[in-house]
């Protein structure tokens, strides 16, 4: 019997309702799809948080006007969209939304003193991004504005790295 990965199932069947009617982003998977088709997708097996956490991508998605989704006019389309370098005026999203578009290195530099993280340290960085510690452990450092590498992980997640630091820690952005 051939087996699919759930992971390739749910990613088919995102793009098939990414082509929905813009009601569609309004209701859950759930109500847009079969009990047959929601049980052989394999997204039964998700836990209530998951289907939850996937229902928001969902509308989130469509709310943003994702390049996929022809529900949505192009003229929609969030600015971030466009390459970064194209415009002065263009926001970073890099860390904000798990889009492959948007899950590039970031090079910066610590807004002022480093002493270290532990617990739900934020790094507030000279580009404007903050970023939390949501990895365990705790570093103590001490430095004057040092240069952070954040690089994209598996599953959505990023690791920042400090220069002269020889750990690193798991982080999300939350500006």
């Amino acid at each position: 019997m051939l087996r699919l990965s759930p992971v390739l199932l749910l990613c088919v069947a995102i793009s098939t309702l990414s082509a929905t009617a813009p009601t569609l982003a309004q209701s859950s998977i759930e109500e847009q799809m079969s009990g047959e088709e929601f049980r052989r997708s394999g997204l039964e097996k998700l836990t209530p948080a998951e289907l939850e956490y996937l229902n928001q991508w969902l509308k989130d998605d469509q709310a943003l006007g994702n390049p996929q989704n022809t529900s949505t006019p192009a003229s929609a389309a969030p600015a971030a969209a466009a390459p970064v370098a194209a415009t002065q005026q263009t926001v970073d999203q890099r860390g904000l939304r798990p889009k492959e578009a948007s899950r590039s290195t970031i090079e910066a530099r610590i807004d002022g003193d480093f002493s270290g993280w532990s617990g739900k340290t934020r790094f507030k960085l000279d580009n404007g991004m903050i970023w939390q510690q949501v990895g365990s452990g705790s570093v103590r450092a001490r430095s004057n504005s040092p240069k952070v590498t954040i690089e994209p992980k598996s599953l959505g997640s990023w690791k920042l790295y400090v220069e002269g630091v020889g750990r690193s820690v798991k982080v999300k952005r939350i500006k």
